[in-house]
């Protein structure tokens, strides 16, 4: 299973989590498995349309603890979220959030953490990142065989196409 942790900014969903989205997108169909995104925070429905038109389930993940960003609140939701959920792949955009939640969860969650992935590739099911080092003079390709958390740079990745149908949305309150 592809995740994609969504972002949220001002009532509206962060354009960085459609580019998250179109890498989740990308991967899921590479590897014939379902996208999932998780959107976690406090009255979130209003923020699913654009979500369900590029996932196949759509989770909100709500309480009011959760209505501001705090990594450690964060990541315990997610944790208990996740904790019987099939994870190949988590996609996290690369922002200030996504930077600060990627390592933490990663650590947490016992598997890998790649940051500031600029392509992604499959070949014969394997799963290539491609990250700059060095301020760009070299770009590494790193193949993964695990569960990893992905972070993704901003502009990095096209925004995922409509998909025929909408995805299931499905609430869930966080502890």
């Amino acid at each position: 299973m592809i995740w994609v942790l969504g972002e949220h900014r001002g009532g509206a969903l962060a354009p960085v989590t459609y580019e998250a989205l179109g890498a989740g997108r990308q991967l899921s169909d590479s590897l014939n498995v379902d996208l999932s995104f998780i959107l976690l925070g406090q009255d979130l429905e209003g923020l699913t349309g654009g979500a369900l038109r590029k996932a196949d389930r759509v989770y909100l993940l709500e309480h009011r603890l959760l209505a501001h960003y705090t990594n450690d609140g964060y990541r315990k939701a997610l944790l208990r979220f996740l904790k019987n959920k099939r994870l190949f792949a988590f996609i996290i955009p690369g922002t200030s959030t996504g930077r600060d939640m990627a390592p933490f969860l990663a650590g947490s969650l016992g598997i890998g953490c790649v940051t500031n992935a600029s392509g992604l590739e499959v070949k014969n099911d394997t799963v290539y990142v491609r990250r700059p080092l060095y301020g760009g003079k070299i770009i590494e390709t790193l193949s993964l065989r695990k569960s990893a958390i992905i972070s993704i740079m901003p502009r990095a990745f096209k925004e995922a196409q409509d998909k025929e149908g909408e995805g299931e949305l499905i609430k869930a309150e966080a502890d």
